[in-house]
This record gives C-alpha cells, structure tokens and sequence, in this order.
C-alpha cells in the first residue's frame, strides 16, 4: 500500500509524546509499505535533520517553510499578525504555502492510496476536496485543551488569548473531523470526547503502547530505597499542575510515613517557563534526583509512576518495567487543573 503522511514540525529528536507516537507508527509502516512521510518545519534550516530523518525514515521528504519562529514576546506580534484568520493561531500558523502546493499536486494524481494527516495542525495544508481516503490523527482533543486555557489561565492577557483561540477552535476542530474520511484516536476517552463532532463510527483508537525491545524489564534491579519517579513531560500544563499539586499536598505526607522516600524526575528539559516551579518540599532529603539518561533496562522502583512509554504519555507506562503505576485522569486532554504557564506559546 501506497501512504502518505503529512506531520508539522521536524520529528526528530524524540523527545515529546507526539513525536515518539509518529515515529514508531511510521517506522512500523515502513516496514511493509511504501511510505511517503512529508515533514514540514520553519525556523532555521537544518540540513543535518533532512540527512538525519532519511536514515530513520528512507521515504522522507523534508521541505523547509522558512516560517518564523517567534518567541517571547514576539510570539504575541505574530498572534496579531493571524488574528483575522478564523482558524485557530495554533492551526494557522502551521499552514504552508510550500506544503500546500504539493498536497494540491499529489492527492488529485492517485499517487497514494491513503493519506494520514498527523495533527490538526496540518488540515490547513490539505485540499478542500480529498479525493484520496485521507484520516486526521488526533493525538488531543483540542478544543478541551483551550477550554481549559481559557478557564483556568492566570495571566490575564494569556486568558484573553486563550479565550478568542477556544472558540475559534470550538467551530474549526468539528468542521475538520467531519473533512476528513475518518479519525484516529489515541484513546477511548478522546474517542467519546470527539463522538458529538463526529459519527463515533468514524473514529478509531490505537492505544499507545511500550518498545519493549528498547524498554525491557529486569527482575534483579532495585533501588537503593523507597523511590518514586515521575516521567511526564515538563513543559505540559497539565503535568506540571499534576507535580505542583503532588509536591504540595502528597509528597509531605509521603515524607511523614516514610521519610527516607525519594523523588526521582525523568521528564525531557522543561521548555516552558514555570516549569520549574514544580519542586517538592524537601526539607529531610535531597531535591530530586535528575534522570540519568541512556539507562536501559530502568531500575524497577516501589510504587510509583512508570517509565515513559516511547508511542505518548498515555496509560501504559509500567508494563515495561513490571513495576505498579499510579495513574491519574486529572489532565489528560489537558482536563481540570489550572493553566498557570501561558503553554498557549509553546511550540507543538
């Protein structure tokens, strides 16, 4: 089978859910088909990528967009700039004129016998007719995402962003799900979420999993103490309202009961301002301890947070490692909790 697939920003490295969920279902693919991914990225050129992509993906077109790569405070010019668009700033910003071009050239030739757009971040792209079979993979329900931003943003003028995004994106994510021939789900929950959007005959779910080539329990190894660790990525609203919330209220009553507990963080480097704000108390025992990447098989702590799972942050993160996995619904698709780090900037 001929497929194409069309994803926003550079894959490589694999260092976030979403990229670590693509990346896995594409090398799965190639395997056995021909795979045509398009990966698309602004920003400053980055030739080692192109060359880096094609040793992992052998069927890789890279195109360069030149788009800009506002940050700070630049980021809210360019808001201004895409503000008449009725779609979303986080949709439009990834549409390319490059990209669309070739989607235009490509999917009315046939040359494809299915077509998979990776994000809602990428329909822009895609042509108003699909006369090739083409899936929109949601990775998040996003409207739940600015619903959120939108009710629980602290900062005021992120608030008011957050608000004008969330409804804009309460007409634009339907509009797109019901585009597209069908839509992917990484989870039952985003499946009933998105069912009022469209026929839940149309969604299908491929849960996340575990690499347990690369992720591979050991039996003999322990901690040297009671240990419990974090892998959420700190650069998520959600995670890092999970880890406030768990180092305020959790974390000292863990210290009571067993004050020799340590707490050990495994997430990618923070991108995001506030981030850092997620620190236990610690006032009997070390702050704590930082990853100790390349590490493989994990040490199998006593009951606590799995290891990361390579396909996203959803369940299933302590099957590789056999240990118990404390899991919460609080944040997943970014519900509850409250936005406190203006994540509406981050790039995806």
């Amino acid at each position: 089978m001929k497929i194409l697939w069309v994803k926003p920003g550079k894959l490589l490295p694999l260092d976030t859910g979403g990229k670590l969920r693509t990346y896995n279902i594409l090398r799965h693919l190639a395997a056995t088909h021909d795979l045509t991914y398009l990966s698309y990225y602004g920003g400053q050129r980055d030739e080692a990528y192109e060359r880096d992509v094609l040793t992992h993906l052998p069927g890789t077109v890279s195109v360069y967009t030149a788009a800009p790569e506002a940050t700070g405070s630049a980021r809210y010019f360019d808001y201004l700039r895409h503000f008449s668009n009725p779609a979303p700033y986080s949709i439009s910003k990834f549409a390319a004129p490059q990209v669309r071009k070739l989607l235009r050239e490509w999917i009315p030739q046939h040359k494809f016998d299915v077509a998979v757009c990776d994000f809602l971040a990428s329909t822009l792209n895609f042509p108003d007719k699909l006369v090739t079979p083409t899936a929109l993979f949601q990775h998040n329900v996003e409207t739940i995402l600015w619903k959120r931003k939108a009710n629980f943003e602290a900062k005021w003028l992120d608030r008011i962003v957050s608000k004008v995004e969330y409804a804009k994106m309460r007409r634009f994510e339907p509009e797109q799900t019901r585009r597209f021939h069908h839509v992917i789900a990484v989870s039952e929950t985003d499946r009933e979420t998105m069912s009022p959007m469209v026929g839940r005959e149309h969604i299908s779910v491929v849960p996340t999993g575990v690499d347990l080539r690369k992720y591979q329990y050991d039996p003999a190894a322990r901690p040297s103490g009671p240990l419990v660790v974090f892998t959420g990525s700190m650069d998520w609203a959600p995670n890092i309202d999970g880890v406030e919330f768990f180092c305020k209220e959790i974390w000292p009553q863990v210290l009571a009961k067993v004050p020799a507990a340590r707490l050990r963080s495994l997430p990618r480097t923070p991108g995001c301002a506030g981030a850092s704000r997620a620190k236990a108390p610690r006032p009997r025992a070390p702050p704590p301890e930082p990853a100790r990447p390349g590490r493989h098989p994990a040490p199998r702590p006593p009951p606590g947070l799995g290891p990361r799972e390579p396909t996203g942050g959803r369940p299933g993160s302590g099957a590789a490692s056999g240990i118990a996995a404390v899991r919460s619904r609080r944040g997943r698709s970014g519900r509850r909790g409250s936005a406190r780090t203006g994540c509406w900037r981050c790039r995806r």
